[in-house]
Formats: structure tokens, sequence, C-alpha cells
């Protein structure tokens, strides 16, 4: 099959969402246009639509690299750019897992899910939990509980170099960036994939002026 040199998405995060795995795998690298409602991940507003044709033949942008995840369970391996979510799988029953981060235990859980979120994950389902916002830059994964049932258990930021083992003690659903991958069982093991996202910017872009535009539309929508 022909692999594209860019691809173009219209829509919002959710189809970028669909396409990122396989534009990874091939180092295709994506410029989204916004038709969704906050567009974390879409570089240009539809009134943007007429300089796509000169931005990429003029090269008018800037390449920026975002971390992928590895998430291997149930003999299977998947990929998430935003997160892994495992959560409960009966509405009568806590999740309770344990984490370890290095061979070392960090935390018991008892609670309604939990997320392993990177930095480009860190503004969508973990930060609505309460996680942290994480610059895409910084080599690190958010942990965010959910509805945890003790008052000890809060976000956590670590390196993005350590293995992160999820023990189960029984099962759970298993969701990558939206998509239901299915019963997780034993152990679920999450580290920093061997490839990456590339995502077309312009060069006038920036992370933090987009992050206060896109919280405030947001809070509003």
């Amino acid at each position: 099959d022909t692999v594209p040199d860019v691809m173009v998405t219209v829509g919002g995060d959710g189809t970028i969402l669909r396409i990122v795995t396989y534009c990874a795998e091939h180092a295709i690298p994506i410029l989204g246009l916004n038709m969704g409602n906050v567009g974390f991940l879409t570089e240009l507003e539809p009134s943007g639509l007429d300089r796509v044709p000169q931005i990429l033949l003029q090269k008018e942008y800037t390449l920026d690299e975002r971390s992928l995840l590895q998430i291997d369970f149930a003999d299977r391996t998947v990929y998430g750019l935003n997160e892994l979510v495992v959560s409960r799988d009966s509405i009568d029953r806590m999740l309770e897992l344990t984490t370890e981060i290095g061979g070392k235990t960090v935390d018991k859980y008892r609670c309604d899910g939990f997320i392993v979120a990177t930095p480009t994950g860190s503004t969508a389902y973990s930060l609505s939990a309460g996680g942290p916002v994480i610059a895409p830059d910084t080599g690190a994964f958010a942990l965010t509980p959910v509805s945890p049932h003790t008052l000890h258990s809060r976000p956590m930021v670590v390196s993005d170099r350590e293995v992160i083992r999820l023990h189960l003690s029984g099962e759970a659903r298993a969701v990558v960036d939206g998509r239901d991958e299915g019963l997780a069982r034993g152990t679920v093991t999450v580290h920093k994939a061997d490839r990456v996202a590339r995502f077309i910017w312009l060069k006038e872009s920036n992370f933090y002026s987009k992050l206060l535009t896109k919280l405030n539309t947001w809070s509003v929508t």
C-alpha cells in the first residue's frame, strides 16, 4: 500500500486518535483541521483551510514529536497517544489494583478507574479526573486514580523511563484513547513506546497560549 507523506485530518481530536497509531508506525506527520469542539491536537481552525497547500508546499511549519504508550496485557500489545484507562467492569464492584514502578510497589488503590497518561493525554481524561497538565516536551507520565475510595490517593507524575505495572485483583476493562480493548486480568504493563507521533504545527504555534484558549473554550462549552 502507498504510504502518504502527510496526513491531513478534518474533524476533532477523536479523528486524530483513530489514525495516530498508523501514522506513528509509518512516521507520517499529522496536520489537523479542527471541526470539533476543543481540538487540543488540531492546529488549524476551519478559517485556515485555504492555508493548507501553502503551509505544506512552502514547509511553513515545525514538526513536533509526541510520546506514545505501549500497553501489554492478555498477550496483546496496543499503543496509545493519550492514555490507558483501566476501569471496573461491574458497576457494583470497585476496581482494586496495586501499582508497581521499577519493581517497587507504589500504592494500592480501590477506585472506579485508573489512568496512565502521556503529556499529550494530560489535557484529556486525566485532566477531567483531577490530574496535572504536563507540557508536551516533558519526559513524564501522569498516574491518576478516578474517584479513589481513600483520601490519601492523589495524582502522581513519574518519569517516562520507568516501566509501570498495574496488578489487578480481578477483571478490568482496558480502554486506550477511548477504544475499548477488552478485558484485562493479572498484570497490565505500560511503558514508553519505541515510536512517536509527529504533528505539524505552525511556526507561530505556542502550547501555553493554545492551552489557555482551549481551557477557556472548554469551560464555556
